[in-house]
């Protein structure tokens, strides 16, 4: 028979090896991402809000927090404002999914010149933003459109509908590819932003970091027992669990990869996609197999313990956020309802935005 602790050790350097962080590192499309500085911060939050920190679903959103290229903000009954070091803002609206994009180009044929990129992806929901300081081309995507922008504050939507909406308070867009409908897409209740395939892969990602962290109390508790077989099955369902919780972010990196595949009109983008969910695809196989092999040690299956529906999982969350904090500590605030930020209006007298990929690329040489 195979040594059951070399068996065990195979089992946890899988799970380092496609730990939450390099499986979503499998996927960025900037080859800098993970390595980038921290480009913005979580400067206010309430109600229900989920962050992914450098491929990392486990960590509870908190005042102050570093955000970089490739992070994510994703809301169901709550609200997020993103501060970035130029001075640019995002006021994320409930329900909403969203993505920091940055990364940097060369410009120039003599002489090269560095240009900071960023673009804000909006998988689903409702945000105002407004740009910061000169020196960064600043762009937005939705899975139907992309546009970019030109000192600029506005509201950007993505609705129920499946159609892109923005409106603009100050500047405009500099160019766009596909389509943007004037206005703002109607809020989308929770049990709609629910089925939303993006925005359900992201919940369980968390309830699967949950899962992993909780699962470390096991192995706490078959070492005060003193029973050997209890450890290592602990240990077992410790690794499949963090095992699981990387198959699972692999996976929503995946989903968002193909919502844009089979929506958005930019083959930029389409390309940078389909290299994202290829490697998700690849990374959520081997997370599988590491799963498998635990399984197989004596773990329970991690995906017949982890819940799938975001409003269940929003309660699991809070509990395991509150068996956290130390006794005597207050409840979190309940969440704000409706936007919190609303930038004036203006008339912007202009038609729907449809522009030919083709026109833009030839106006861009």
């Amino acid at each position: 028979m195979p040594d059951k602790c070399a068996a065990r050790d195979r089992v946890w350097g899988k799970t380092a090896l496609f730990g939450l962080t390099l499986c979503v590192a499998l996927l960025c499309a900037s080859a800098s991402a993970f390595a980038a500085a921290p480009v913005a911060k979580l400067t206010a939050f309430s109600g229900q809000v989920l962050v992914r920190i450098q491929g990392n679903w486990g960590k509870a959103p908190a005042l102050g927090m570093d955000l970089y290229p490739e992070d994510k903000v994703v809301t169901r009954l709550g609200t997020a404002v993103v501060t970035f070091h130029d001075g640019g803002k995002l006021d994320i609206n409930q329900c909403s999914n969203v993505e920091i994009q940055q990364w940097e180009e060369e410009k120039g044929f003599f002489t090269k010149t560095k240009v900071v990129k960023r673009r804000i992806f909006l998988y689903l929901g409702k945000l105002a933003f407004r740009s910061g300081k000169a020196g960064v081309e600043n762009s937005l995507g939705t899975p139907t459109a992309v546009c970019g922008l030109r000192g600029t504050a506005g509201v950007l939507s993505f609705g129920a509908d499946g159609q892109a909406y923005i409106t603009f308070s100050e500047g405009g867009q500099s160019y766009s590819i596909g389509n943007f409908i004037q206005g703002e897409a109607p809020d989308i209740p929770p049990e709609v932003a629910d089925l939303n395939p993006a925005q359900r892969a992201a919940f369980v990602a968390k309830a699967a970091s949950v899962q992993a962290a909780a699962a470390q109390t096991m192995v706490d508790q078959a070492k005060a027992s003193g029973n050997p077989e209890e450890v290592k099955k602990a240990e077992a369902q410790v690794a499949a669990a963090y095992a699981f919780a990387a198959q699972k972010a692999a996976e929503e990196a995946q989903a968002a990869a193909t919502v844009l595949i089979q929506s958005n009109p930019d083959p930029q983008v389409v390309e940078q996609a389909t290299r994202a969910r290829d490697s998700a695809a690849q990374a959520a196989t081997q997370a599988q197999a590491a799963v498998q092999e635990a399984v197989q040690e004596g773990a329970t299956d991690p995906a017949t313990l982890v819940a799938t529906d975001p409003a269940a999982i929003v309660t699991i969350i809070q509990q395991h956020q509150e068996s956290q904090q130390p006794e005597g500590t207050p409840p979190p605030a309940p969440p704000e309802e409706g936007p919190i930020y609303e930038p004036p209006r203006i008339e912007v007298n202009a038609p729907t935005f449809n522009v030919d990929p083709e026109d833009v690329k030839e106006a861009s040489q």
